[in-house]
Protein backbone atom coordinates (compact mmCIF):
# COMPACT_ATOMS: atom_id res chain seq x y z
CA UNK A 1 0.00 0.00 0.00
CA UNK A 2 2.79 2.59 0.84
CA UNK A 3 4.59 2.03 -2.60
CA UNK A 4 1.92 2.35 -4.23
CA UNK A 5 1.07 5.44 -2.50
CA UNK A 6 4.92 7.11 -2.70
CA UNK A 7 4.84 5.62 -6.35
CA UNK A 8 2.49 8.21 -7.21
CA UNK A 9 4.07 10.80 -4.78
CA UNK A 10 7.34 10.34 -7.14
CA UNK A 11 5.16 10.20 -10.06
CA UNK A 12 3.59 13.83 -9.06
CA UNK A 13 6.55 15.18 -7.86
CA UNK A 14 7.98 14.18 -11.00
CA UNK A 15 5.15 15.59 -13.29
CA UNK A 16 5.69 19.39 -11.24
CA UNK A 17 9.31 19.13 -11.22
CA UNK A 18 9.95 18.39 -15.13
CA UNK A 19 6.92 19.13 -17.07
CA UNK A 20 6.40 22.75 -17.68
CA UNK A 21 3.36 24.14 -17.89
CA UNK A 22 4.57 27.24 -20.04
CA UNK A 23 2.97 30.27 -18.84
CA UNK A 24 4.16 33.19 -20.79
CA UNK A 25 7.87 32.05 -21.15
CA UNK A 26 6.88 31.05 -24.95
CA UNK A 27 5.64 34.08 -25.43
CA UNK A 28 7.99 36.31 -23.68
CA UNK A 29 5.94 37.22 -21.44
CA UNK A 30 3.68 38.91 -23.13
CA UNK A 31 -0.09 39.00 -23.38
CA UNK A 32 -1.85 36.04 -24.74
CA UNK A 33 -3.18 35.86 -28.64
CA UNK A 34 -5.97 37.45 -29.37
CA UNK A 35 -9.27 35.31 -28.86
CA UNK A 36 -10.16 34.77 -32.19
CA UNK A 37 -6.91 32.84 -32.63
CA UNK A 38 -8.17 29.35 -32.41
CA UNK A 39 -6.34 27.39 -29.61
CA UNK A 40 -3.71 24.77 -29.88
CA UNK A 41 -4.26 22.20 -26.87
CA UNK A 42 -0.58 21.52 -27.08
CA UNK A 43 0.37 25.14 -26.23
CA UNK A 44 0.28 25.37 -22.73
CA UNK A 45 1.14 29.42 -22.52
CA UNK A 46 -1.71 29.92 -20.27
CA UNK A 47 -1.51 29.40 -17.04
CA UNK A 48 -2.78 26.90 -14.69
CA UNK A 49 -5.24 28.58 -11.32
CA UNK A 50 -6.58 27.12 -8.58
CA UNK A 51 -10.66 27.65 -8.22
CA UNK A 52 -13.32 26.32 -7.24
CA UNK A 53 -11.31 23.04 -5.93
CA UNK A 54 -9.81 22.31 -9.51
CA UNK A 55 -7.63 23.87 -11.60
CA UNK A 56 -8.38 25.13 -14.87
CA UNK A 57 -6.58 26.59 -17.99
CA UNK A 58 -7.05 30.42 -18.54
CA UNK A 59 -5.75 32.84 -20.73
CA UNK A 60 -4.49 35.35 -18.15
CA UNK A 61 -1.31 36.71 -18.10
CA UNK A 62 1.12 34.69 -15.87
CA UNK A 63 1.34 35.15 -12.15
CA UNK A 64 5.10 36.53 -12.00
CA UNK A 65 8.35 36.06 -9.20
CA UNK A 66 9.58 38.53 -7.31
CA UNK A 67 12.68 39.00 -9.46
CA UNK A 68 9.94 39.53 -12.57
CA UNK A 69 9.77 36.53 -14.68
CA UNK A 70 6.85 34.32 -15.45
CA UNK A 71 6.34 31.57 -13.35
CA UNK A 72 6.49 28.63 -16.04
CA UNK A 73 6.23 25.37 -13.53
CA UNK A 74 3.55 23.83 -11.45
CA UNK A 75 5.87 23.56 -8.78
CA UNK A 76 6.26 27.18 -8.56
CA UNK A 77 3.14 27.80 -7.35
CA UNK A 78 2.95 27.65 -3.58
CA UNK A 79 -0.82 25.97 -3.38
CA UNK A 80 0.27 23.03 -5.26
CA UNK A 81 3.71 22.51 -3.51
CA UNK A 82 1.56 22.94 -0.01
CA UNK A 83 -1.31 19.99 -1.16
CA UNK A 84 1.77 17.58 -2.66
CA UNK A 85 3.26 18.17 0.96
CA UNK A 86 0.06 17.18 2.35
CA UNK A 87 -0.14 14.04 0.62
CA UNK A 88 3.20 13.11 1.79
CA UNK A 89 2.58 13.91 5.23
CA UNK A 90 -0.90 12.00 5.14
CA UNK A 91 0.95 8.93 3.06
CA UNK A 92 3.69 9.07 6.13
CA UNK A 93 0.69 8.59 8.22
CA UNK A 94 -0.83 6.13 6.75
CA UNK A 95 2.81 4.16 6.74
CA UNK A 96 2.75 4.75 10.45
CA UNK A 97 -1.07 3.46 10.96
CA UNK A 98 0.66 0.19 9.38
CA UNK A 99 3.65 0.09 11.71
CA UNK A 100 0.81 0.57 14.55
CA UNK A 101 -0.65 -2.85 13.23
CA UNK A 102 2.17 -4.71 12.89
CA UNK A 103 3.49 -4.26 16.17
CA UNK A 104 0.65 -5.04 17.67
CA UNK A 105 -0.11 -8.23 16.05
CA UNK A 106 3.73 -8.95 17.08
CA UNK A 107 2.70 -8.79 20.63
CA UNK A 108 -0.10 -11.12 20.32
CA UNK A 109 -2.90 -8.44 20.27
CA UNK A 110 -5.75 -7.85 17.87
CA UNK A 111 -5.84 -4.86 15.80
CA UNK A 112 -9.55 -4.28 16.39
CA UNK A 113 -10.34 -0.08 15.89
CA UNK A 114 -6.69 -0.03 14.41
CA UNK A 115 -7.33 -1.66 11.61
CA UNK A 116 -10.53 0.60 11.13
CA UNK A 117 -8.34 3.58 11.29
CA UNK A 118 -6.00 2.63 8.79
CA UNK A 119 -8.65 1.68 6.54
CA UNK A 120 -11.17 4.68 6.84
CA UNK A 121 -7.45 6.57 6.49
CA UNK A 122 -6.34 5.21 3.31
CA UNK A 123 -9.29 5.30 1.25
CA UNK A 124 -9.85 8.61 1.86
CA UNK A 125 -6.29 9.50 0.95
CA UNK A 126 -6.53 7.10 -2.34
CA UNK A 127 -9.36 9.81 -3.00
CA UNK A 128 -7.45 12.85 -1.80
CA UNK A 129 -4.18 11.30 -3.85
CA UNK A 130 -6.60 10.87 -6.88
CA UNK A 131 -7.98 14.74 -6.89
CA UNK A 132 -4.90 16.57 -6.73
CA UNK A 133 -3.51 14.24 -9.46
CA UNK A 134 -6.94 15.13 -11.53
CA UNK A 135 -6.53 18.99 -10.51
CA UNK A 136 -2.44 18.70 -11.57
CA UNK A 137 -3.03 17.32 -14.82
CA UNK A 138 -5.70 19.85 -15.68
CA UNK A 139 -7.75 18.61 -18.96
CA UNK A 140 -5.03 16.06 -19.67
CA UNK A 141 -6.38 14.14 -16.57
CA UNK A 142 -9.24 12.98 -18.00
CA UNK A 143 -7.16 10.95 -20.62
CA UNK A 144 -6.78 7.26 -20.44
CA UNK A 145 -4.15 4.73 -20.95
CA UNK A 146 -3.34 4.25 -24.74
CA UNK A 147 -3.47 8.06 -25.22
CA UNK A 148 -0.34 9.56 -26.51
CA UNK A 149 -0.95 12.64 -24.75
CA UNK A 150 -2.03 10.91 -21.45
CA UNK A 151 0.54 11.66 -18.23
CA UNK A 152 1.93 9.25 -16.93
CA UNK A 153 -0.33 6.40 -18.99
CA UNK A 154 -3.52 7.43 -17.60
CA UNK A 155 -2.78 5.78 -13.88
CA UNK A 156 -4.13 9.13 -12.23
CA UNK A 157 -7.48 8.48 -14.05
CA UNK A 158 -7.52 5.27 -13.23
CA UNK A 159 -6.73 5.87 -9.54
CA UNK A 160 -9.32 8.53 -9.98
CA UNK A 161 -12.07 6.49 -10.80
CA UNK A 162 -11.77 3.75 -8.42
CA UNK A 163 -10.74 5.34 -5.68
CA UNK A 164 -14.88 6.05 -4.54
CA UNK A 165 -15.08 2.42 -4.57
CA UNK A 166 -11.89 2.28 -2.05
CA UNK A 167 -14.03 4.01 0.83
CA UNK A 168 -16.98 1.05 0.00
CA UNK A 169 -14.60 -1.93 -0.40
CA UNK A 170 -13.27 -3.99 2.75
CA UNK A 171 -16.50 -1.80 4.89
CA UNK A 172 -17.84 1.63 4.12
CA UNK A 173 -16.43 4.45 5.52
CA UNK A 174 -19.55 5.09 8.01
CA UNK A 175 -19.26 1.23 9.60
CA UNK A 176 -15.35 2.24 9.92
CA UNK A 177 -16.14 5.56 11.93
CA UNK A 178 -18.63 3.37 13.84
CA UNK A 179 -16.07 0.44 14.96
CA UNK A 180 -13.60 3.46 15.67
CA UNK A 181 -16.20 5.07 17.64
CA UNK A 182 -17.59 2.06 19.83
CA UNK A 183 -14.71 0.04 20.30
CA UNK A 184 -11.65 2.56 20.33
CA UNK A 185 -13.18 5.69 21.83
CA UNK A 186 -15.83 3.35 24.14
CA UNK A 187 -19.28 5.78 22.64
CA UNK A 188 -22.50 4.32 23.00
CA UNK A 189 -24.11 2.35 19.96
Amino acid sequence: MRDRFMSLIVALAAVLAFSPVALAGQRGGQAPAAPSVPHDPHDLSGVWTKTWRTLTFSEQAPPMTPEGKAKSRLSEFATIRHEVADRHIETEVLFNFAFRIVSMQNRGLVPNYEASMAKLWGSELSQRMALLGMQMQGLYGQLGRGSPQAMLNGRVLSMFLESPANTIRGGTSEVQRNIIAIRGLGLPR
